[in-house]
Parts: structure tokens; sequence; C-alpha cells
């Protein structure tokens, strides 16, 4: 499909590292997603992220937003992908998703709204309730997805041995 080497990994969706990109094992499963997702991966720099990449993020050619969404329902550890801080688990590395930022502003801007006129509380302490409350939620998804990882990695050497 393309000289870029796929990892196969037990987390997240999709993201490019370097010159790889790691996949969510799971969507074999879905093969005409998985091609979309390669598809998008592939368009991104091999480098940092660049104006490119985040373009590329809110603009792919082919969508895939409800599909993934779908996905990250029935495989909760896929989730990771739309939140603002990502671990990859086969580089050691963590990532800083800038794309995740813009929805979580347009949330955040519609909750400290919501609140701010149903409850009179002031936008600062709101914005700062919203930001606290997406780094928890974040915190939460790493957990959960870094003990889904470790099961599934010791489910994997028990199946070798």
């Amino acid at each position: 499909m393309s000289e870029v080497p796929i990892i196969k990994v037990n987390y997240g969706i999709a993201s490019r590292y370097y010159n790889a990109i790691e996949i969510n094992e799971k969507l074999d499963k879905y093969p005409e997603l998985k091609s979309k997702i390669i598809d998008h991966e592939l368009r991104h720099n091999k480098g940092k992220y660049t104006k490119k990449d985040f373009i590329n993020d809110f603009q792919s050619k082919q969508q895939t937003f409800t599909e993934c969404m779908k996905f990250c329902m029935i495989n909760k550890e896929a989730l990771i992908n739309y939140f603002p801080f990502m671990y990859s688990y086969h580089f050691k590395q963590w990532t800083f998703n800038i794309s995740s930022i813009f929805p979580f502003i347009n949330f955040g801007f519609i909750f400290v709204l919501f609140f701010h006129y149903i409850l009179e509380l002031t936008i600062l302490s709101l914005t700062i309730g919203w930001i606290i409350t997406i780094l928890i939620i974040n915190i939460i998804c790493l957990i959960k997805t870094h003990s889904y990882v470790r099961i599934s990695d010791k489910k994997q050497k028990l199946y070798i041995t």
C-alpha cells in the first residue's frame, strides 16, 4: 500500500511518527476505514507538525470522523486520539495533539457561555473549570488506555509461550 512502515498497535486510531505510521490492529476488521486512515496519515509530514498537517487534519479528502467515532465507541482505547496528550508505546514518546485543541476550544466556548448565563459564574472561573475538566478527562483516558495496553500485552505474552 505504501513504502512507509505500518506498525500495528493496540491503542489509538492512527498516528504518524517519524517515517512510520502506528495504526490500531482492530482496524483490520474495517478495511475501507483503515485504507482511508492510512491515506490520511500518509499525507502528513514525516517531521514536525506543520500548517500543512493541520489543514490535512481538518480538510481531509475523505471524511472519516463519524466512522472513527463509531470505532471509538466499540474500542474505547482509540479515544485517546481525540485528546490533547497522547503517548506512543511503540516509540516511547509523548505527543501533543494540536488538532484536538480547536474542537475543545469550540466546546469550551459553548460550555462557558451556557453556564455563565445559567449559573451566573464568571467567565474566567468557568474557563479554568473547563480546562481542568479536559485535563482530568485526558488523564483518565491515558490511564485507561495504559491499563488496556498492559493487560493486552500480558495476554499476548501468555498466548506466545
